[in-house]
């Protein structure tokens, strides 16, 4: 379980580097991500090799985790707008 919530972490990280580079800009968590990313891909090699899991099991627990992060995502989206709304007095 906790591989398969680290890889969409090391992904996070990933989409903000690549995100400063397509803006051409400074993006927030771009100078973190940049440090994490290599502590985050040894630290899944070395959780891998401490697992004896069938590959069948590691899709499924990756597909859910997957799923469940991308709506915690969208969910922090919507708040974060209906935020900015109200701070805005935007209708």
């Amino acid at each position: 379980m906790v591989v398969a919530a680290t890889l969409p972490y090391l992904l996070h990280l990933i989409a903000h580097c690549i995100f400063s580079i397509i803006k051409h800009a400074y993006v927030p968590g771009v100078v973190t991500s940049i440090i994490e990313i290599p502590i985050t891909i040894l630290y899944l090699l070395a959780l891998i090799k401490l697992t004896h899991i069938a590959i069948w099991q590691w899709f499924v627990v990756i597909i859910a985790v997957f799923v469940a992060f991308a709506a915690n995502l969208q969910f922090i989206h919507i708040i974060m707008s209906r935020i900015e709304d109200t701070m805005y007095c935007r209708k």
